[in-house]
């Protein structure tokens, strides 16, 4: 394994010290001071704290999307396939708030500062999911009614918001939420279903 580069380096201290004292009172020189360097080569490789808190909400978020890629381009068919995304993607939100619920709320503080980092991320997941139905539609399984695929892909995000908004899947931590999950996907599979053309 390759060994970090000062860019990792300072990121995985970003990463230690938030967690250890949150957002409010995180500085920049506290990360050189851990890493015994001035604080001005911090800012060679990232030019302010919302730098780093833009990387790190990157690498927190691309994790995801690496999972979820695998999805869509792993064996199965496209229902499979959309049913594994929306439960997967649950798993890695609730998975986050239980590994720590107080640093899951310094995590969303910092994610709400990146909107254009959540921006991109919100596209990679849009795009994996448009993968997942074309898949659909050149096998014959799914079965659009003549809406787009944009357009169908927006419904299920909006369809999944509970399972997916880290604020809603904190509010509802206490639940066994899968199963419903897994039934939503479910309806909205009977919905995409191939029927041989009918729109009735």
């Amino acid at each position: 394994m390759a060994e970090p580069t000062t860019r990792d380096q300072i990121l995985d201290t970003a990463d230690a010290l938030l967690k250890r004292y949150g957002a409010r009172k995180f500085a920049v020189i506290d990360v050189a001071r851990e890493l015994d360097m001035s604080h001005s080569n911090v800012y060679r490789f990232f030019r302010s704290k919302k730098a780093i808190y833009g990387a790190l909400a990157k690498r927190w978020l691309c994790n995801a999307e690496v999972a979820l890629a695998e999805i869509a381009d792993g064996p199965g068919s496209a229902s499979q396939k959309l049913e594994a995304y929306v439960l997967e993607l649950h798993r890695i939100k609730r998975d986050k708030v239980i590994a720590d619920r107080e640093y899951f709320a310094t995590y969303t503080t910092i994610v709400e500062q990146c909107q254009d980092v959540v921006g991109e991320h919100l596209k990679g997941l849009r795009d994996i999911m448009r993968r997942i139905v074309e898949q659909g539609v050149a096998d014959g399984e799914f079965d659009l009614r003549g809406e787009s695929v944009d357009d169908v892909v927006a419904t299920i995000e909006h369809a999944t918001l509970r399972f997916r908004i880290p604020a809603l899947v904190l509010r509802f931590i206490e639940e066994d939420t899968e199963p419903m999950a897994r039934r939503l996907v479910q309806l909205l599979l009977r919905g995409l279903a191939f029927n041989g053309g009918s729109s009735s």
